[in-house]
């Protein structure tokens, strides 16, 4: 597993993977690419203990936050604590915005009232663009397309009545 950890104002990424062998505790760390063979071992669920060329660390650890991209980490151990910010990279690839190829199907999210259709077929219609508001109840939810293109179908009509996952529009 690979994150990225700052520290202090300090970013560093960290791969950790258990060593071959399967000895139990024996984990082989990488820090910025330099590989550290590393004893570790968890007395309690919150603290970890680390035997690492012969040094000894232990630190206590407890969750602060958790955001899509990661967490953050009061860290505590030897005098000092910290707050650790945990980001793993393949969550943060995860929210990059990726628009989708085809035809996108605009589904109804909930049961509910047409009350506006905002485009009309034929109408070019941006990413995150409004096609259609629905009502229910007496909350106004407009549906965004999640891809740029053009209206191709539009499946309701203003004052239709729509169950949850019913197909409101088709965008290319």
């Amino acid at each position: 597993m690979t994150v990225q950890v700052e520290l202090d104002g300090t970013t560093r990424t960290i791969d950790v993977q258990r060593a071959a062998g399967g000895e139990e505790g024996a984990w082989s760390i990488t820090v910025d690419g330099a590989a550290v063979a590393a004893d570790v071992a968890s007395p309690t669920p919150d603290t970890i203990s680390l035997l690492i060329g012969g040094r000894s660390w232990t630190f206590t650890w407890q969750l602060d936050a958790t955001t899509p991209a990661g967490s953050r980490l009061w860290v505590a151990g030897s005098g000092h604590e910290a707050i650790a910010t945990v980001r793993d990279p393949r969550r943060l690839s995860a929210l990059r915005p990726v628009e989708p190829s085809g035809t996108a199907r605009l589904l109804a999210p909930m049961a509910g009232k047409v009350v506006r259709l905002l485009a009309a077929v034929g109408d070019p219609i941006e990413a995150g663009q409004g096609v259609v508001v629905l009502e229910a109840m007496k909350m106004q939810n407009e549906v965004r397309s999640p891809k740029s293109g053009t209206l191709r179908a539009l499946a309701v009509t203003a004052g239709a009545t729509v169950a949850p996952g019913a197909l409101l529009a088709e965008i290319e």
